[in-house]
């Protein structure tokens, strides 16, 4: 490819503002008195005469240099007097490693310590030269601070901007190409590359791509970054004073769900916020602080609720974490129950969705509050992960005396649970139920010891639904204690398969169900079958209150007849 060449000077003119008539230009190797040869036109078919005499205007007419040569450029006047000599003028598309400003491209390999590999190896510089620039694609995504060389010269470290080294994400695999130009006094009175074309490397619409906990580069500045890999990622932003005064932008999740992960947005402080997949934010600088804005307010650090718009599934493990873990897959689990019911509230909006907590067996020590409904009826489903494989006991270290309170409003089905208290201290409840909840228990639960009751409930009409078999096997004052007003279905089975309960060990239960006050009800279907029975001594049922228990002809485990006092009734 031709350039045409245009004179340092801009015009052929003198000092006094005369033109150069009869001037000459000539022109040689760099370096050197060699003649080189310039053209007429572009397709360096027809050379000019060297020198190029200047007309009476002081026009050269056409000239167009080869890529090829490096050049010198000599003007003489008239009377062969010398005016000025420039050595060297390069053709803008010449990539010898000859000269300085040359564009030598590479192969690039390595993460952060990047070797660049000249494609010609006839381009190999013996030694760096200032503005020699290096022009390469990443084999991989810088995750620390950078370092290059070339071949195998020395290597130095590479900057975004004096003092400021690149770092995790600045160079992007597959991306670019990016320019990095040697300088013998890049940091202070250090050699090193500096990064030329920072606005103008990765995607479209400046976007820098990050699958791994990156710092942000003041080299952002104006970028989308997108936080992929379906892992969890933080991004830290430093203080401001590391950043230009105008600094912004965009910050987005980009994995999508489910898959995806939650990442997290870092600020000085510490203030952190998460992204789940598909959220934005924008943060910049105002008034020497930073701001996030989510799109509808500024200046605030609350995290937008998200709403996936297909079923909402958290991930739970005793081996999980609940300060960084987004509980999104079940690689990346929270640690309690009560921080996926935390979650839940405070992030999701669960707009006609039913969100599954599905738990990973094992034990689990926590006392956990269900209050108040999630918006439209939508029902919190807990799963173990097989029968019995959650045990779920108490906080021995709050004292609080119950697994798990389902407060007004909730509807809660669990599965695949044991709740169980040994070894607490304290007297306490599996399962209690207050005001206007609805409860189901389904399939693989089990009832070790407690203290007081394995499932209770006080005032204000909730409802428990015993929808399957289940397992007793440990002792407690009694089973079921109902308050006014609950409704409790145990119902299922047929003649040929009724439904089982299991009691395991003879455990020490005082009373089996007990009812209380004006309203409550509980009705048993005839296809309810026990095996197995509690320690000698434990009562049938004790009702009171004007509360009612339809058997529907089942004989309730116990030794001990039932009884009813203040109008109840048994039938």
């Amino acid at each position: 490819m031709a350039n045409r060449f245009v004179s340092p000077e801009q015009q052929f003119i003198s000092y006094l503002g005369l033109p150069y008539a009869g001037g000459q230009l000539f022109f040689y190797v760099s370096g050197t008195n060699t003649p080189a040869n310039t053209y007429q036109d572009q397709g360096l078919t027809t050379p000019n005469a060297n020198p190029v005499v200047l007309d009476s205007a002081g026009d050269a007419g056409n000239i167009f240099l080869s890529s090829q040569v490096i050049y010198k450029v000599v003007l003489e006047d008239s009377l062969g007097n010398l005016i000025w000599t420039f050595d060297p003028v390069i053709p803008t598309d010449n990539q010898s490693s000859t000269g300085t400003s040359a564009i030598i491209p590479c192969s690039a390999s390595g993460v952060n310590a990047l070797t660049l590999t000249p494609l010609t190896a006839g381009q190999q510089p013996s030694a760096y030269s200032n503005f020699t620039i290096f022009a390469f694609t990443p084999s991989a995504t810088s995750t620390g601070s950078v370092f290059a060389q070339v071949g195998p010269l020395a290597q130095y470290a590479v900057y975004t901007a004096p003092g400021i080294q690149a770092g995790p994400g600045d160079f992007v695999m597959g991306q670019g190409p990016y320019f990095i130009a040697y300088g013998s006094l890049v940091a202070g009175s250090s050699p090193g590359f500096l990064m030329l074309n920072l606005n103008n490397v990765g995607l479209s619409n400046r976007e820098v791509n990050l699958t791994s906990s990156a710092t942000v580069q003041n080299a952002y500045n104006g970028a989308t970054i997108n936080l992929g890999g379906d892992v969890i990622i933080d991004l830290t932003f430093a203080a401001v004073g590391n950043y230009d005064s105008n600094f912004m932008c965009i910050v987005t999740n980009s994995d999508a769900y489910p898959g995806g992960d939650v990442k997290f947005i870092i600020l000085p402080g510490p203030q952190q916020i998460k992204l789940y997949p598909g959220q934005s934010y924008i943060v910049f600088i105002s008034n020497g602080q930073w701001v996030i804005f989510d799109g509808t307010t500024a200046g605030t650090i609350a995290a937008k609720r998200w709403r996936p718009g297909v079923g909402i599934n958290l991930y739970v493990s005793n081996s999980g974490s609940d300060t960084s873990n987004g509980g999104l897959t079940s690689s990346t689990p929270l640690l309690s129950i009560g921080k996926a019911i935390l979650v839940l509230y405070q992030d999701f909006d669960c707009t006609n969705e039913d969100p599954i907590i599905n738990v990973a067996n094992g034990q689990y020590n926590e006392s956990v509050q269900v209050a108040g409904p999630l918006v439209d009826g939508s029902v919190w489903f807990l799963n173990g992960a097989s029968a019995s494989g959650v045990d779920w006991r108490p906080d021995g270290n709050s004292g609080t005396p119950y697994c798990l309170i389902a407060g007004d409003g909730v509807v809660f089905e669990f599965s695949n649970i044991k709740f169980d208290s040994s070894g607490f201290l304290f007297s306490c409840d599996g399962i209690v139920l207050h005001q206007y909840c609805i409860v189901d228990q389904n399939a693989g639960v089990e009832f070790g010891d407690f203290g007081l009751n394995h499932i209770s409930s006080d005032h204000g009409g909730s409802t428990y639904n015993f929808n399957t078999g289940y397992t007793v096997s440990g002792k407690t004052s009694v089973h079921a204690s109902f308050g006014p007003g609950a409704q409790v279905s145990h119902q299922g089975g047929t003649v040929s398969n009724p439904l089982v309960v299991t009691i395991t060990g003879t455990p020490v239960i005082l009373e089996w169900f007990g009812g209380t006050g004006s309203g409550c009800d509980i009705s048993m279907g005839p296809f309810v079958t026990y095996s197995g029975s509690p320690a000698a001594g434990c009562q049938k049922y004790a009702m009171d209150g004007n509360s009612a228990l339809q058997l529907s002809g089942n004989t309730l485990p116990g030794s001990v007849a039932g009884g009813t006092t203040h109008g109840a009734q048994a039938y």
